[in-house]
């Protein structure tokens, strides 16, 4: 776990989800005695930044002057406090963020990825669906998602330097425009498979400018190698939307490259 002391509040409040406000109940201070808040950031590396904030707010929700927010993406929490309290969630924290030793063997071992998304939607002029997808457009079917073309699809590799991606597609389909945003962290399961965070967000476009919301998406999934999984679907604009993701090794000469 590491922490940054002085951050950059603008910088950060992008794209940070706010878990918990803690508003004083302790009699009053004046205010130039009261204690100065300050910022920190702690990046964690093996505990979730939603499951500690929660514990954070848990332990120290009945002190005052308090903030905690969680960036998902990156697995960071980011906390406005006093000194004070921030000694004591730096002390929680130390201890939530460690790694037993069967777990620390199964993130050494988990191997670099190609992450693999795919756009599917229904009644759209799109291209033909790809090969190995025929049995989840059936179960799709069955649930009452039909006529599914392709929309899009990207692919990001995923390294041992860093577990977390983020990668854009703009694909044309007719004559509208769409843009597709894809985020994630790759993690493990309990059991040591693959799993992935992800946020989607898809929006038709006309030029720079969003015209319509396709899809707004957060999931976390379990993702066995080389299987088909469904991350979610929406309906916006008279369609349906589908994201498949699939997730299959790289080989060591591809990841030296």
């Amino acid at each position: 776990m590491r922490f940054n002391q002085r951050a950059d509040l603008r910088r950060l409040a992008t794209g940070v989800c706010l878990v918990m406000t803690a508003l004083c109940g302790a009699m009053p201070v004046h205010a130039q005695e009261a204690e100065r808040s300050e910022l920190r950031v702690y990046h964690l590396k093996f505990v979730q930044a939603q499951e500690a904030g929660q514990t954070i707010a848990q332990v120290l929700k009945s002190d005052s002057d308090m903030r905690v927010a969680v960036d998902a993406r990156t697995n960071r929490l980011i906390v406005s406090a006093p000194a004070g309290l921030q000694e004591q969630t730096e002390a929680i924290l130390r201890e939530l963020d460690q790694a037993s030793e069967g777990a620390a063997e199964v993130s050494s071992a988990l191997p670099p990825v190609t992450v693999r998304v795919i756009w599917l939607g229904s009644k759209v002029q799109g291209a033909d669906v790809p090969p190995g997808l025929e049995p989840v457009v059936q179960e799709l079917g069955a649930l009452g998602i039909s006529d599914l073309s392709l929309v899009g699809q990207m692919m990001i590799n995923v390294g041992d330097a860093s577990k977390a991606f983020s990668v854009e597609c703009r694909p044309q389909v007719g004559e509208a425009a769409y843009q597709l945003q894809f985020e994630g962290i790759q993690s493990t399961s309990a059991g040591g498979s693959p799993m992935i965070i992800a946020e989607i967000q898809g929006k038709q476009i006309a030029g720079n400018e969003a015209i319509a919301n396709i899809a707004n998406i957060s999931s976390t999934v379990e993702a066995p190698l080389n299987q088909f999984i469904v991350l979610g679907s929406t309906s916006a604009d008279g369609w349906d939307s589908v994201f498949v993701m699939q997730l299959t090794p790289r080989s060591k000469a591809a990841v030296k490259k």
